[in-house]
């Protein structure tokens, strides 16, 4: 398929998990995108620059990748504009609750030297030490809810901050059940 062909992903759960008076954005991604896990230093840069100067547009990336700084610039060196390009990344698991999160994605865009995210992932239902539940269900703060449940509403909240503020386009998960999402 030609690489400037389109397909719309319209994260069809996304408004379940949308606080009331948040909008939920169509992000059109193409076909094809390309991932930067496991890839880092000149590797990543030479990579992203050439992947985008063959036609690619699609960017993945996450901060535990730590390659913002060369993803960046392999996409100033691409000659492709900012604004061609999907670039998504991904907040760490191990960063829970609101003000941790809204420091985290600035220092993200920072980083990647953006204004904006195109997608911002929540990379992982898990919290800090807990290793076999990720939602940490021993750990109850009262009757119906555990720890892990308070840390990641009060992290997608800072997301959906980070969405009103224009620094991201659309929120999504990866790596989560079904379970984890309802």
């Amino acid at each position: 398929p030609s690489m400037s062909r389109r397909t719309r992903c319209s994260w069809a759960w996304l408004p379940f998990l949308l606080s009331p008076g948040i909008a939920a954005a169509l992000v059109e991604l193409p076909p094809v995108g390309l991932g930067t896990f496991r890839v880092d230093g000149g590797k990543a840069r030479d990579m992203v620059r050439t992947a985008l100067q063959l036609g690619y547009r699609r960017i993945d990336t996450a901060a535990v990748y730590e390659n913002h700084e060369q993803v960046r610039e392999g996409i100033e060196a691409s000659g492709v504009p900012r604004s061609d390009v999907i670039l998504s990344t991904k907040l760490p698991w191990f960063v829970n609750g609101y003000n941790a999160t809204l420091r985290k994605i600035a220092d993200m865009l920072t980083e990647l030297r953006t204004e904006y995210l195109d997608i911002l992932f929540l990379h992982f239902p898990g919290i800090p030490g807990d290793d076999r539940d990720v939602f940490d269900k021993h750990i109850w703060i009262s009757d119906n809810v555990t720890l892990g449940y308070m840390l990641r509403r009060d992290t997608w909240r800072a997301m959906e901050e980070a969405l009103s503020r224009g620094w991201v386009k659309a929120l999504a998960v990866c790596n989560f059940l079904t379970e984890h999402l309802e």
